[in-house]
């Protein structure tokens, strides 16, 4: 309370960026975590993140890269679970709620769920429809 606040700085995401403070503990796991990643150490990358997530609990940016993560670790059903809380804590920026929405397309159709998946397409093609993309 009455504290300054401190600049932020947006993730360098695909999609409008959501934004964690400069300098923050959060952001520099997540931009650890990446560099990992990028390197091919997915379970370095998936501590660092969850490191992330106890520290900011409520950040839909990193369940949403944890997603990304699960999803390229062939947990689909994980994928889907973490994407999911992304929607859920996520703001009302429908472009990026379209592309987590298609994340989860992607998660239920590798665990078998053909229609799950395409009632997740529709949903992301309706929320892209709602905003011209902005890139």
């Amino acid at each position: 309370a009455g504290c300054a606040q401190r600049p932020v700085t947006p993730v360098p995401v695909d999609y409008p960026p959501v934004v964690l403070p400069e300098g923050s503990p959060a952001l520099q796991l997540l931009e650890h975590a990446r560099r990992e990643r990028a390197l091919g150490n997915l379970a370095g990358a998936g501590r660092l993140l969850e490191r992330a997530v106890s520290l900011v609990p409520a950040s839909p940016v990193l369940y949403r890269e944890l997603a990304d993560l699960s999803l390229e670790e062939g947990d689909a059903a994980g994928a889907e679970g973490m994407a999911l809380r992304a929607i859920r804590l996520s703001s009302s920026n429908p472009h990026w709620q379209a592309d987590v929405w298609a994340l989860i397309a992607v998660a239920r159709e590798r665990q078998g769920r053909v229609d799950a998946a395409q009632e997740a397409r529709a949903l992301a093609a309706g929320l892209r429809a709602r905003q011209p993309a902005s890139r």
